[in-house]
């Protein structure tokens, strides 16, 4: 006779499919939540010692709240240190690491989770590495269904753990050969999709690296570029993505990196998981990250020979173009203001009274 089906038979089939397909995460947090009714369920990735956050997905809970929690909660909520430590393989329940006691004193218990049908326990499992990156999967469950049900999504987290793992490390390793294979760009670098308000809800491992080097994160994914032109750029991209305003597909960042925006319908090639299925509500915007190999010569001996930034040396080489302010500005995606201070600089690190000096200076070779 065959063997009955098992009660979590078909999350174990959506987590398959998230293997391949990064809309079948959102599919299985839904399944999850239905399976154990009542309860609240999310994703969130971590990386490396400082647990950075690289994939978000949360099931239903209210828009309201949700925009809250980005806006301010995340800050205090007490469960995140404790999601970081979880050791690999076994659900724990947040009373275990959290008195129930010191949860009540909270900002975040009182004014976050107790409105919402206090979702005050939390059962949590984190995968089994790949790299240095695992997932946390976590159910909120409502006080009043108490310590049976707190067991219950602990068994039951339990014996999703091993299937959770395995599309995680699948997951991570069809990226790999994605970036491999040049369909995510090419070169040191890799893939970062936001939401439209900048807020981070995946990255291949590529460009998890280049946390701290080229972008940093808030507690709870916000994405920020370090350069000031390209995180003004990437606003920008965010909030034109869905008109028909065009906007530049790459800026330069000052350290040599490229940010390519690519938006659905316009990669270069890129897998349907990127933006198949209906992981996320609000829009998916894709940014490449790619370190340009070669900074021209004539931009270096700027830089050696009159101290300048690599963000001044550019816009050098531009007044020697005969690029006015503007222009400068817009092929830059930065604001005048910032260019106008960009060109006093070079003016004066390069002795030149007017702009003519500096297309003269270029002119005679000393670039």
């Amino acid at each position: 006779m065959p063997n009955p089906a098992l009660p979590e038979d078909p999350l174990i089939a959506h987590l398959h499919r998230a293997a391949l397909d990064r809309g079948g995460w959102h599919d299985f947090v839904l399944a999850l939540e239905q399976r154990f009714g009542g309860a609240k369920a999310s994703i969130h990735g971590a990386a490396g010692s400082s647990d950075a956050p690289f994939l978000s997905v949360a099931g239903s809970f209210d828009p309201a709240f949700a925009q809250s929690y980005l806006a301010y909660y995340h800050r205090i909520n007490p469960f995140m240190p404790l999601s970081a430590a979880l050791p690999q393989g076994g659900a724990r329940v947040s009373p275990m690491d959290l008195p129930e006691e010191a949860l009540r004193r909270t900002e975040f218990y009182n004014d976050w989770l107790r409105p919402q049908d206090d979702l005050s326990i939390a059962v949590a499992v984190k995968s089994r590495s790949h790299g240095n990156r695992s997932l946390v999967l976590s159910l909120n469950i409502r006080r009043r269904d108490g310590d049976r049900a707190a067991l219950r999504a602990q068994h039951l987290l339990d014996r999703l753990e091993p299937h959770l793992s395995h599309a995680f490390q699948v997951a991570e390793i069809v990226s790999a050969l994605s970036l491999q294979s040049g369909q995510a760009g090419a070169g040191d670098g890799g893939l970062m999709m936001v939401d439209d308000g900048l807020s981070l809800v995946w990255a291949d491992a590529g460009a998890a690296l280049q946390e701290g080097r080229v972008f940093r994160l808030d507690p709870f994914n916000r994405l920020m570029f370090l350069n000031g032109a390209v995180q003004d750029w990437a606003r920008a991209a965010c909030r034109t993505s869905g008109g028909a305003k065009p906007l530049a597909r790459a800026v330069q960042a000052a350290d040599g990196w490229q940010v390519r925006l690519v938006l659905p319908g316009d990669g270069p090639g890129l897998p349907s998981p990127f933006f198949g299925g209906h992981c996320f509500a609000r829009p998916r915007i894709l940014f490449v990250l790619s370190r340009l190999v070669e900074v021209p010569s004539r931009l270096l001996h700027l830089q050696s020979r009159f101290g300048l930034t690599p963000a001044e040396a550019e816009v050098a080489a531009a007044i020697a173009q005969g690029l006015t302010t503007a222009e400068i500005a817009l092929a830059r995606q930065a604001s005048l203001h910032t260019v106008r201070n960009q060109i006093r600089s070079v003016l004066a690190k390069m002795d030149a009274r007017h702009r003519i000096d500096v297309a003269r200076i270029l002119a005679q070779g000393c670039a």
